[in-house]
């Protein structure tokens, strides 16, 4: 399972709630959970309140916290502009992928029978 969780650039407090919303994913998600951490608005950079430092010290925590799991990527990309979205949507998929599990441990709301 992919949880893509997104803030906006321009928002610190969006950048904080991130922290819950992973907390709370990690606590109540699946094991084999991959997580892709995406600031939006790229394109607004003049308005910009979370530095890019900022969002790689998050995935770096975040990497740690899941050692001997790749299951962690992020970026920033514009949805007004299209920048960086497909890339990043890809990327999470091939995490998924990546990881020596089951397709029912990838996806456990699939319904075998």
């Amino acid at each position: 399972m992919v949880a893509y969780v997104v803030y906006d650039i321009t928002s610190a407090s969006s950048f904080k709630e991130v922290r819950r919303s992973v907390a709370e994913l990690v606590d109540n998600g699946t094991p084999h959970m991959v997580f892709v951490i995406v600031g939006n608005k790229a394109d607004s950079e003049g308005k910009r309140q979370v530095s890019k430092k900022e969002l790689a010290d998050y995935l770096s925590e975040l990497r740690k916290g899941r050692e001997g799991q790749n299951s962690v990527t992020g970026g920033e990309c514009s949805a007004r502009t299209g920048d960086n979205v497909d890339a990043l949507i890809h990327e999470g998929l091939d995490l998924v992928y990546k990881l020596d599990v089951t397709p029912l441990e990838r996806n456990p709301q699939i319904v075998m029978g």
